[in-house]
């Protein structure tokens, strides 16, 4: 779980109200948990107040202005963000023009620039801020995609960042996020489905042979790794590594279990038997190596070969031809990469071939999608067809129209989301795929 309870903090002065409560607005509609004076503000709250909720919030976004440039507020809110967590980015949106921080910030790092012409804010604009929060150039770099279950304990780092750049050279690494609400077994092995391998660093956990020394979490991911069929690394500690090594060699699955049961190893007594020996077979199928083994990179290259030749999933979007702006499905398409890495196609992408219909091309797309979203402002038949396929094929779908536009018949649906704007459209894109995220695990190298 994550250890924010705000994904974004918004500074502003008040005498930009008019555009941070639209900016507010919109960042709500996206999904996010917003922090915002005027929406959070109780009468009393002193600075010391304010600069908690900063420090509990994942990103900061400040609006800068002449006005802001004037707020010893702002200038505190933002010195406080930059120099209270290293890995915290910060997005200045500017709205005067200039090109620099004052004095007292300017020389802070890890800063992300934005520009909205005249106090005014575009769907370019927002589509920009919105990729600034998920930042990585990964994310669009799709590319062989290993799913990774590891520990978010900092005392690990070292162990994870020490295999990284050889795993990099190979795969992209893809987790899930750790500010999810929960881990759904559902939406995990959604993700692992995208992906073509799966690696688990078994690190120890406490001084207990209960899960053979590690996590009941990391157990439940290599079973449902193992039902998603993917080929598996386990990289473990070297305690861990002595118990799952006798355990792969004694015999067969009921012997194993006798083995655990007599020396108080794996699963708790407690535990359902198929969870038991749904883990067992995935000991015995995955290929384990120690995390003192000098011989891992050798390992990895052969992990490698053994990935699942599938191609690269995709997310299919159905355009509004009627929207007014063919910048606005651009951005939504980007957007759909950039929030879950994984490329957005749509009509148009259907690859050409001798004696293969359209329709035969689309619904091939539509069956092999992570999910489709679709514009049915006015549809015409066209879209009729695609929602057609996409029950048909059992694809997540989700549907969205411009506000009092016409739209599809409602038995084909029980519910449509509604926008006014492009700027609205791009926020409720974003609260569909945030429950869809992925994520691309980056180690930066540390600098000296």
């Amino acid at each position: 779980m994550s250890k924010f309870k705000y994904d974004i903090f918004l500074s502003h002065s008040s005498k930009d109200n008019d555009f941070a409560d639209k900016l507010w607005t919109l960042l709500d509609k996206s999904g996010f948990k917003v922090w915002y004076d005027n929406q959070s503000l109780l009468l009393g709250t002193i600075l010391t107040e304010i600069l908690d909720k900063l420090k509990s919030s994942r990103f900061v976004i400040v609006v800068w202005s002449k006005n802001a440039e004037k707020s010893q507020w702002v200038h505190d809110e933002a010195k406080t963000a930059l120099l209270n967590d290293k890995d915290r980015t910060v997005i200045v949106v500017r709205l005067d023009g200039k090109k620099d921080f004052p004095d007292d910030l300017n020389e802070l790092k890890n800063i992300k620039w934005l520009d909205c012409k005249k106090g005014c804010l575009t769907p370019k604009d927002f589509f920009h801020i919105l990729a600034s929060i998920y930042g990585s150039s990964e994310n669009t770099e799709f590319d062989k995609d290993v799913y990774v279950t590891r520990s978010w304990d900092k005392k690990y780092e070292d162990v994870f960042e020490k295999y990284y750049p050889k795993l990099r050279n190979y795969f992209r690494l893809i987790g899930d996020y750790p500010d999810q609400d929960s881990t759904v077994e559902q939406r995990i092995t959604k993700i692992m489905g995208t992906c073509r391998g799966y690696i688990a660093f078994l690190t120890p956990k406490a001084d207990s042979d209960a899960y053979l020394g590690t996590s009941k979490y990391f157990w439940k991911e290599i079973k449902w790794a193992y039902e998603c069929e993917l080929p598996g690394l386990l990289i473990a500690d070297p305690n861990v590594y002595s118990k799952i090594n006798e355990l792969k060699s004694f015999g067969t699955v009921s012997e194993i279990l006798q083995l655990m049961s007599e020396k108080g190893w794996f699963i708790k007594e407690d535990e359902d038997e198929k969870f038991k020996e749904a883990c067992i077979k995935a000991l015995r199928k995955f290929t384990l190596i120690s995390f003192d083994d000098e011989g891992w990179e050798n390992y990895v290259a052969d992990f490698s070969h053994d990935l699942i030749q599938t191609k690269t999933p995709h997310i299919y979007y159905t355009q509004n031809i009627n929207i007014g702006n063919n910048e606005i499905n651009s951005f939504i398409k980007r957007l759909c990469g950039i929030v879950t890495a994984i490329p957005c196609k749509d009509e148009s992408d259907s690859v050409i071939r001798v004696n293969t219909s359209i329709i035969d091309r689309i619904k091939e797309n539509i069956s092999k999608a992570y999910l489709m979203i679709s514009d049915v402002s006015n549809a015409v038949m066209d879209r009729y067809v695609d929602i057609g396929i996409a029950i048909d094929v059992g694809i997540e779908l989700f549907l969205f129209k411009q506000q009092d536009s016409s739209t599809t018949s409602s038995y084909i649906v029980n519910s449509i989301y509604n926008y006014q704007d492009g700027c609205e459209c791009l926020a409720l894109i974003h609260k569909i795929l945030r429950q869809y995220r992925r994520k691309v695990i980056v180690v930066e190298p540390k600098s000296n």
